[in-house]
């Protein structure tokens, strides 16, 4: 019987590399009592199916069957691997009843298929593939830039104008110096400008500390 089927997964494109019949060598699979033949990728010895092959059998005796072999398939490869009993019967007076198909696993029910509606390797491998459980994309931690406060305003105009104002006003006076030897400012002037800029600047000092005060309450 089993030969029989063997001869119909090579006749149906299956690779010879792709049929186990040690299925021992499975996990998930002690004997060949369990099982008849594991189907697997070659490329990647996925495990893509189990088949188990018996003879004449009523329904309640394929059901039971039917039922070991979901308990293996689900051992094998869980919702990855379909199961799939084969009932061959040479003796049944109708050729439909000879052999017969049936998939057992991943379903809830009992599922019968005809020898064109049995899986092909491809079909097996899409099936495979498409029941691999999704990975979620790992999350990645971004680091945005940090934002400016808007109640904390920046040293703008208000600081660093009148402190220009005064570096330029030194530098005009330092040329002076130099080329006329006298200066045109003289300490009480230069007294009465560096207060008039600091009067220029405390507001923008001032708005400045209160901002820094609120934020750290």
């Amino acid at each position: 019987m089993e030969d029989l089927i063997y001869k119909f997964l090579i006749q149906a494109n299956y690779p010879r590399s792709a049929i186990v019949t040690d299925v021992a060598i499975v996990d998930g699979v002690e004997s060949a009592a369990d099982a008849s033949f594991v189907v697997v990728d070659p490329d990647t010895t996925d495990r893509l199916a189990v088949i188990k092959v018996i003879g004449p059998a009523n329904a309640d005796l394929l059901i039971e069957q039917a039922a070991l072999l979901s308990h293996i398939s689900q051992a094998v490869g869980g919702k990855q691997v379909q199961g799939f009993v084969v009932r061959v019967d040479t003796k049944a007076s109708r050729e439909a009843e000879q052999v017969q198909f049936y998939r057992c696993h991943p379903n809830t029910e009992l599922q019968q298929l005809s020898a064109r509606t049995f899986p092909d390797m491809g079909s097996l491998q899409v099936h495979h593939q498409l029941m691999r459980p999704v990975t979620p994309p790992e999350t990645q931690n971004v680091s945005l830039p940090e934002e400016v406060d808007p109640a904390v305003p920046a040293l703008g105009a208000g600081l660093w104008l009148p402190a220009a104002l005064l570096i330029l006003v030194a530098t005009i006076d330092m040329g002076v110096r130099i080329f006329s030897g006298s200066s045109f400012i003289d300490l009480q002037h230069a007294v009465l400008l560096s207060a008039g800029l600091v009067l220029l600047s405390l507001p923008a000092l001032v708005r400045y500390s209160k901002a820094l005060s609120g934020d750290r309450s």
